[in-house]
């Protein structure tokens, strides 16, 4: 859910944890997040190692921007899994993307770049690299950048970071961890890769490294307690939230069977 929120989230859309409960098909920016999960779906279902090609990304393409329509919110498109046959603009951003006439070689080209059998030592920075060309080919009408953190996320996948017994799938170290934190600092990343891309690896693997590090402390009761239960109980305390002060309280309490807790403090 997460990923979902946080991946929209950097497009613009302010829903939460709460408003993403809204039946599907009532609201464009519920749509958008719902999109998302489509596509995570997706990507559980094909082989790893068939996860880097043209197919695949044009159908995470199609099911994202499904729904909302091109002139809502811009967040839908024209031509649903086609590469794009117009100019393109990316807003805030000086990086200017390639002509429509070469994106159908240069995606070729970056999908021959990821099937390379490099030394598995290079995955992340293949990764990494593979990211910021995709941002710069900008294949699709729209759309783009919730399909490139989707498509990494599937590189991730595809490199072997899952764990073992977390949901059905194992799923972990989603990208927009690294990226939504902080949207200037990843659009400002993003435009200083253009004049060299050793400070967008190290961003992209700093920003791995951090993730897992997390990881490991929440799978840690008392860690989660400490650092995330007690602080939120006593803030809600401090505002008056009763019922939710309540909550918490109770699940304070409830360690048998913890797996993971998620508190969102912008719900209401």
């Amino acid at each position: 859910m997460l990923e979902e929120l946080g991946s929209a989230s950097i497009e613009g859309n302010r829903t939460t944890i709460a408003g993403a409960t809204i039946p599907f098909g009532t609201d464009e920016r519920i749509k958008e997040y719902l999109n998302v999960e489509l596509a995570l779906d997706l990507l559980e279902t094909i082989p790893p190692d068939s996860l880097a090609t043209a197919a695949v990304c044009r159908e995470l393409h199609r099911r994202i921007v499904a729904g909302p329509s091109a002139g809502q919110r811009g967040e839908g498109s024209s031509n649903p899994g086609e590469w794009r046959v117009g100019l393109a603009n990316i807003t805030g951003s000086r990086l200017r993307p390639s002509a429509a006439g070469d994106v159908p070689a240069l995606m070729q080209e970056l999908f021959s770049f990821l099937a390379r059998l490099d030394d598995p030592r290079y995955d992340l920075i293949k990764l990494a690299l593979a990211h910021h060309r995709f941002a710069w080919i900008h294949p699709f009408d729209n759309g783009n950048g919730r399909t490139v953190r989707l498509f990494t996320y599937g590189l991730l996948v595809r490199a072997g970071f899952r764990v073992a017994g977390i949901g059905q799938n194992g799923r972990i170290l989603q990208p927009t961890a690294i990226f939504c934190s902080d949207r200037a600092a990843y659009y400002a990343a993003l435009d200083r890769a253009d004049d060299g891309l050793l400070a967008w690896c190290l961003y992209v693997l700093r920003g791995l490294k951090l993730e897992i590090e997390k990881i490991d402390r929440l799978s840690d009761y008392n860690f989660l307690r400490d650092h995330l239960l007690l602080p939120s109980i006593n803030e809600l305390a401090e505002r008056g939230s009763d019922r939710q002060f309540r909550c918490l309280s109770v699940l304070r309490r409830k360690t048998v069977g913890y797996p993971y807790v998620v508190f969102h403090r912008g719900s209401s």
